[in-house]
């Protein structure tokens, strides 16, 4: 599926006044007499939303950063006749208004949480690390880039744009409303492509930056790129598939984040070195065994996850040379120990779930340790 094609979506819609009533109230507003000057604008805001619950929550969080008075609004208002050239209907003008109020960084976040699968549970620790693998995450003296995606995401969560799933803990989890995610998928059209990626073709992967690939075959072909420049940066593929031929990757050389996650790739070839603008690598829940020492090479490398790779029980001495490594994560990974010199990397604050070796069996540290906490460890 090449994104931008529309979807019949079957909404239930609310009547003025009580579109109004949620307005205000999802601004935080405990009584409708604080801006009963403002209701007969609302209730204007409401029908432009076409009266979607969605809609009305998503614009109310953008109007809550805005002053309670009329002209406030009415300039809000009034910014609906200047988009409606680009866009569908009422409703998708109301939700591209909210997201043309976020800063450039928050919308690049934004659009990036589209690259997962409809109905997709996005995972706060997850999303961050791609955000931060893309250069999305503005540094700020002082504090992790960690935390400052951590407080990307819940805005976006605030402003209603990504759904958390109530039954996760503070918010770890979420979901991009359909709507929201066909917005996204629209306004990034041009630079992202989510589907069967053997439907593309060489001059449709010039423009290409991010890729999701969708597959419900043992192997997945990618397409001929001979006399393409491709400019790919971010490849995901979704549960599998089976087996990957390699094709793009040997020319994919701007790469930041790679995922190959629930697929059987056996091992990762030498020619992943080449890839030194790799920020994120992902191969979780696959058949690897190994990592070529070629690995070594990749000195921008921020995060390494090989969770629950069963085959996979010694790591390369070339993981010392990873200088911008900040964490590996080997949950469920039967490591029988790190290379020595590993703890010396500056950035490396995290490993989760690593068997210390100490020959006892059941020296794993849960929910992950500080390296400097272990640095009288002899295997570092």
């Amino acid at each position: 599926m090449r994104i931008g094609i529309q979807h019949t979506h079957q909404v239930d819609l609310m009547s003025a006044e009580v579109g109004w009533e949620l307005l205000w109230k999802s601004m935080n507003i405990d009584e409708e007499k604080e801006v009963q000057n403002l209701r007969n604008t609302g209730i204007e805001i409401v029908r432009k939303c076409g009266h979607l619950p969605l809609a009305i929550k998503v614009t109310a969080s953008a109007l809550a950063s805005r002053d309670l008075t009329e002209n406030e609004w009415k300039k809000y208002l009034g910014k609906y006749a200047g988009s409606q050239n680009m866009l569908l209907d009422e409703i998708e003008g109301a939700l591209y208004l909210s997201y043309d109020e976020l800063t450039h960084r928050l919308k690049q976040c934004f659009l990036y949480c589209a690259l997962y699968a409809e109905d997709s549970i996005i995972e706060r620790e997850e999303v961050t690390r791609l955000w931060i693998a893309e250069g999305f995450i503005e540094e700020q003296q002082g504090q992790l880039l960690e935390d400052i995606a951590e407080e990307y995401y819940y805005e976006l969560i605030h402003r209603n744009l990504l759904q958390p799933d109530i039954n996760s803990f503070d918010q770890a989890e979420c979901k991009m409303h359909d709507l929201l995610r066909q917005l996204a998928l629209n306004i990034s059209r041009e630079e992202c492509f989510v589907g069967d990626v053997e439907l593309l073709r060489g001059g449709n992967m010039s423009k290409l930056r991010r890729v999701t690939a969708v597959s419900k075959k043992d192997m997945l072909v990618l397409p001929r790129v001979d006399k393409v420049d491709v400019k790919v940066r971010t490849f995901l593929t979704v549960k599998g598939p089976w087996r990957i031929e390699d094709t793009l990757f040997k020319k994919s050389l701007l790469l930041r984040v790679l995922v190959l996650n629930y697929s059987l790739v056996q091992s990762t070839p030498e020619y992943i070195g080449k890839l030194i603008h790799l920020r994120l690598l992902n191969l979780d829940y696959t058949g690897i065994s190994c990592l070529p020492e070629s690995i070594g090479s990749l000195k921008n490398l921020q995060v390494l996850s090989l969770r629950w790779c069963d085959d996979l029980h010694t790591l390369p001495l070339a993981m010392i040379l990873l200088s911008s490594l900040r964490c590996l994560d080997l949950c469920g990974t039967e490591i029988n120990e790190l290379p020595k010199g590993i703890g010396k990397l500056k950035f490396l604050t995290f490993v989760e779930d690593y068997p210390v070796g100490d020959g006892s069996e059941n020296a794993v540290v849960q929910d992950g340790w500080k390296l400097e906490e272990l640095s009288s460890l002899s295997q570092f």
